[in-house]
């Protein structure tokens, strides 16, 4: 029995059309999780890690929601802390200036659930905010 060599090689087998497949992402998983739990770490909040993708490939419940959010701060041309609702996972933040993407470390920094703008928004700007949050 050949071993997947890639994630899609995952993903098309976990859905029973390949039993001895599945089988063997299970075990993947299994052992990804042992050296998780023996480093003490979990990659698997992070979008872009193999063991995230991984898990989802094996267990597609286990997903993140996404929240929309208008970031609480006064909005007076001066002002460039605000603040989320929640916390985003890395790399899933998406922020919009009256409907312009913004970059992260250009125009904008994240620490926690604060963003720091580098020019402050006005009074009449829409700041909007998309990402990821807490396990489903």
């Amino acid at each position: 029995m050949a071993f997947p060599i890639s994630l899609d090689d995952f993903i098309a087998r976990t859905d029973n059309d390949d039993d001895v497949m599945a089988v063997d992402v299970n075990d993947l998983q299994t052992a990804i999780e042992a050296l998780e739990a023996k480093l003490g770490i979990d990659g698997s909040a992070e979008l872009s890690s193999i063991d995230y993708l991984v898990k989802v490939a094996v267990n597609p419940g286990h997903t993140h929601s996404w929240t929309v959010d208008n970031p609480t701060g006064e909005k007076n041309g001066s002002n460039l802390l605000f603040s989320l609702v929640s916390t985003p996972i890395s790399g899933s933040l998406f922020v919009f200036l009256n409907g312009q993407y913004l970059t992260e470390g250009v125009d904008y920094s994240i620490s926690g659930s604060d963003i720091t703008m580098v020019n402050a928004p006005f009074a009449e700007d829409v700041l909007t905010c998309k990402y990821q949050d807490n396990l489903v």
